[in-house]
């Protein structure tokens, strides 16, 4: 059976992808070995990505962004704005940091070990640390201030409701301080021009 053409043309990502890679993304990781295996090698934290502004479709992180320091998210989410297209897809997914300490302290169903895990990471090797508290209302406001809109987020699963799926949309008109001046001032172009150099 052949494939759609129109589906040939997507591009997507899958960044952070580790040992779980999708069909039909081009697989990202900063590491490579033993079951890791992505088709490019991207420290998303320090690199560009490999993308022309407004060229790809959706980017996934799935259990990914928790495992990098909160200081360089926003290169990241610049980098992820600036290739997605216009109403290009976010999917983030993690483990809700409140549900998943409320499940540890409790010691849920005598998994101790397994909340520690979902607070801190397997630990299994170097990047397989969790360095953030994902806190969906939080991460929702970064994303609307970082370019993104309609911004959702529901529990993953019916059996998993400890961790979280969120999906955003690159805005096609972000909002400038430019723009809010030049909107509420009602200025004039050669006024928006002057404006731009003294606010920039």
């Amino acid at each position: 059976m052949e494939k759609d053409p129109l589906l040939n043309d997507r591009i997507s990502l899958n960044i952070g992808c580790g040992e779980s890679n999708l069909e039909g993304f081009v697989n990202i990781d900063c590491i490579e070995g033993g079951q890791v295996k992505p088709d490019l090698l991207v420290d998303i934290s320090t690199q560009k990505l490999p993308y022309q502004d407004n060229e790809v479709d959706d980017i996934w992180m799935i259990h990914s962004l928790e495992h990098i320091e909160m200081r360089k998210w926003d290169f990241i989410l610049g980098e992820f704005v600036r290739v997605l297209k216009p109403n290009g897809i976010l999917c983030l997914s993690y483990p809700e940091f409140r549900e998943c300490s409320q499940r540890f302290l409790a010691d849920t169903n005598k998994q101790r070990n397994f909340w520690r895990a979902t607070l801190y990471g397997r630990q299994l090797y170097k990047s397989d640390y969790h360095v953030c508290p994902m806190d969906s209302n939080e991460i929702k406001e970064i994303l609307e201030s970082s370019g993104f809109y309609r911004v959702n987020f529901k529990p993953e699963s019916n059996n998993e409701p400890y961790n979280t799926i969120m999906v955003a949309f690159k805005d096609p008109a972000p909002i400038t301080r430019e723009s809010v001046l030049v909107k509420e001032l009602r200025l004039e172009i050669s006024d928006k021009l002057e404006i731009g150099d003294k606010i920039s």
